[in-house]
């Protein structure tokens, strides 16, 4: 009876069919800060023979514009130092294009002579993708694989057996969402907030000193007693002083 259950359990785990996983945005657990870049992984699942591949990821956002506000970064994104697909990557080719004002969208590209079985944890990694956003960025950014343009090819420029099931999984695996709600002051744009309140305040201390001179009397013996107030000669000339030394 054991033999017989065991005989049962072997046979359906060789039956059953295989589950592929999809096209891996690994974010790593990063954040968004505007004007920093954000740093992913492109990762491919269990893969067998291998060729070339095309994959395109697609960075939209619901505010801002694309190319400025938010943008995938070519001159940083690369293949991996190691874990990478192939042996090398010579051929490895990075594109990037605005699809509209709201979306930008990035090509990954390479092939090989000769094909490869693609192993998780061994030479799994497609390329290291840098995202940028404008210091001012306020937003969500959505980052996403786009299924229906992925190719992955063998040799003789087939689809590899696993490339349906991949394709599946990749168009039902969750997008990575980044959103930002606040925005740190670049060291300029502060300075200039502070240069324009010290003028400020300077502005109205020097227009409350033009209003305190203003209320000040030009003095004279004259001026005095016409008002019916007894100063000293000595006390008149030192206002006058005075008003003079500020003039008044």
């Amino acid at each position: 009876m054991k033999k017989q259950l065991l005989y049962i359990l072997l046979l359906s785990s060789f039956l059953a069919p295989k589950v592929f996983g999809g096209v891996i945005i690994n974010t790593y657990g990063n954040s968004l800060t505007p004007g920093t870049g954000l740093n992913v992984s492109v990762e491919l699942p269990s893969t067998t023979d291998l060729a070339s591949y095309q994959i395109e990821l697609v960075l939209s956002s619901n505010t801002g514009t694309a190319g400025i506000d938010f943008f995938f970064d070519d001159a940083l994104t690369a293949a991996p130092a190691t874990g990478y697909i192939f042996p090398s990557s010579a051929f490895f080719f990075p594109v990037v294009f605005n699809e509209s004002s709201m979306a930008q969208r990035l090509v990954l590209s390479d092939f090989d002579f000769s094909p490869v079985d693609v192993t998780p944890g061994i030479n799994n990694l497609v390329a290291n993708v840098v995202v940028q956003t404008s210091a001012t960025y306020i937003g969500e950014l959505v980052l996403s694989v786009d299924a229906t343009t992925l190719l992955l090819d063998n040799p003789t420029l087939s689809p590899v057996v696993e490339y349906d099931a991949i394709v599946t999984a990749t168009s039902t695996s969750p997008n990575a969402v980044f959103a930002s709600s606040s925005v740190v002051p670049e060291p300029s744009s502060l300075a200039i907030a502070l240069s324009f309140l010290c003028m400020g305040h300077l502005r109205g201390r020097a227009r409350r000193g033009r209003q305190v001179k203003r209320k000040l009397p030009r003095l004279s013996a004259n001026h005095v007693s016409h008002r019916n107030v007894s100063l000293s000669p000595e006390r008149i000339e030192t206002l006058d002083k005075f008003r003079r030394n500020h003039a008044i």
